[in-house]
Parts: structure tokens; C-alpha cells; sequence
């Protein structure tokens, strides 16, 4: 699997990715009063996903081993040509996703963006300031809106390199 602490293989960080997919995919699955009950660990576990699954891109494309938490800056390392694949697929889950956005703006009070690069920049630091939150100056907010971006990341992934299911 690994050679020492160095990873050697885009597998290694795919299964990594995939053991948090599958725990996240399990507590959405839940009845509604258990999700609401671990709303903030599911934060916290959804922007650790992604970064996982954004370093085993990065790892893909360049073979290196990209490091930090911050979302918004994983992304940028991408190719010009992933980034723009993942805005699509993202795109997509958003369209579908319209109505309930709407009543979320409604209770909200205010426009959310739907675009996946604005949604990156306010959720850059997720996994940093909301696994800490009482630390924080100012406290965020209740909107986190790229809580369905797993499985867009997930499926790019898997189009880079569709031998990693089954291996």
C-alpha cells in the first residue's frame, strides 16, 4: 500500500477517500432527526472528504502528494480541464437541487450562491473552523453548501482513473 510514509499509488488516497464517502453516505441515509442531531460532524466529515478526494485528483494528474485542509486552494491545483469537468457535474447536482435551494434562501433571508468556485471560497477552511468552532471570533453561519460535492469529486476521480473500483 504504502512505501513507508509515502504514498506511492493513487489507490492509497482513493481508499482513504472512499472509508469517509461510505460513513457520510451511511449518516445521510438516517431518519431527519438523527442527521440534524450530527449536522456539525457531518460538516466537519464532508470537508475532510473532499479534501481527500481533491489531494487524490492532484495526485492523479501530477504524482505528487498535496498537502493543507483548505478547499478553495485544492482546487485551484487541478487542471484547468478537471476543474471544468467538476463545475459541470457540480452544475448538475445544483440544477436538481433547485427548489430545495430556493426554500433554504426563503429561511435564510438571502441569496446563496450556486456556483461550485464561490461555494469553494466560503467554504475553504471548513475542516479547520468548524471542527473548532466555539474557538472562533465570530461563530459561522448555519449554510454549508457543498455538502453533496463527495460524490461529483468522487466521480472525477473515478474518471481519471476508473481502475480504482474493484481494486
Amino acid at each position: 500500500m504504502t512505501n513507508g510514509t509515502q504514498i506511492t499509488q493513487a489507490s492509497d488516497i482513493f481508499f482513504h477517500a472512499e472509508q469517509f464517502y461510505l460513513a457520510l453516505d451511511t449518516m445521510h441515509h438516517q431518519d431527519r432527526d438523527f442527521v440534524v442531531k450530527v449536522a456539525l460532524p457531518l460538516v466537519i466529515l464532508t470537508a475532510f472528504c473532499c479534501e481527500i478526494y481533491f489531494k487524490c485528483v492532484i495526485f492523479i494528474e501530477t504524482g505528487k502528494l498535496a498537502k493543507g485542509h483548505h478547499l478553495y486552494d485544492l482546487f485551484t491545483r487541478l487542471s484547468p480541464k478537471s476543474q471544468a469537468r467538476l463545475e459541470e457535474l457540480w452544475d448538475h447536482i445544483q440544477a436538481s437541487r433547485e427548489e430545495s435551494l430556493r426554500r433554504t434562501e426563503q429561511a435564510m433571508g438571502r441569496k446563496l450562491p450556486r456556483d461550485l468556485r464561490s461555494l469553494l471560497r466560503e467554504a475553504n477552511k471548513s475542516f479547520e473552523d468548524w471542527r473548532y468552532l466555539y474557538e472562533l471570533e465570530k461563530p459561522k453561519k448555519g449554510y454549508f453548501g457543498i455538502a453533496e460535492l463527495p460524490r461529483p469529486l468522487r466521480a472525477l476521480v473515478l474518471e481519471l482513473k476508473p481502475d480504482l473500483v474493484g481494486g
